[in-house]
């Protein structure tokens, strides 16, 4: 075989290699292009779901609500906080009735009240349920100084092994707002007890 031929040989070698590096580029970038289409897609559906407007009621659709998160029926109230007007919806009253417990509503007239807390209402351990009720008409203000409603199930006595861990007491909140509060602790925390059970480790 001359020069000529073995030129003309090994040029065709080499178009058949550029055509074949070609080829293989065109399929990455046909399917990198597929790939990065498909995953805007799924992006596209993601950022769908977590939109927003997927979480808010639309009219004409009911968004079902689970029972632990349904108003409570307090239409039997244990202690009612008000006469029928502002006068005695104060903060005294407030703390006084979140301590001694059980269903608590308002009575303080039509018209919305805000009663400015002086002192913090304190759930008392003991206590298996509170529930206050605002009846959708008043708000308990902390003036910025101190908290509002306080638990601490770590204080005191344990009826567990771990102090996060009990039973009591139970608080709902509902038809109620709580505005500029404060949490910042006003006393020290009292000291921890030890463990029902000695063979744990403290």
């Amino acid at each position: 075989m001359n020069a000529a031929a073995r030129m003309k040989n090994v040029l065709q070698i080499k178009n058949i290699v550029a055509m074949l590096a070609a080829s293989i580029c065109a399929i990455l970038l046909v399917g990198g292009i597929a790939w990065a289409f498909g995953a805007n897609r799924r992006l596209g559906r993601v950022r769908e779901l977590r939109h927003p407007g997927c979480l808010t009621r639309q009219p004409g659709r009911a968004f079902p609500r689970s029972p632990a998160g349904r108003p409570v029926n307090t239409g039997n109230p244990d202690r009612v906080i008000g006469n029928g007007t502002p006068t005695n919806c104060t903060s005294g009253a407030v703390v006084r009735a979140v301590a001694a417990g059980g269903v608590i509503t308002f009575n303080c007239g039509q018209k919305p009240v805000t009663i400015l807390m002086t002192a913090t209402a304190n759930v008392a351990k003991t206590e298996r349920l509170v529930i206050l009720d605002g009846g959708g008409l008043v708000t308990l203000n902390g003036g910025g100084k101190r908290r509002i409603l306080f638990s601490d199930t770590c204080a005191g006595t344990w009826s567990t092994d771990d102090c996060v861990n009990q039973s009591y007491p139970q608080i709902v909140v509902q038809n109620i707002t709580f505005e500029t509060a404060s949490t910042a602790r006003t006393k020290p925390r009292p000291a921890w007890p030890k463990r029902r059970n000695a063979g744990m480790a403290e």
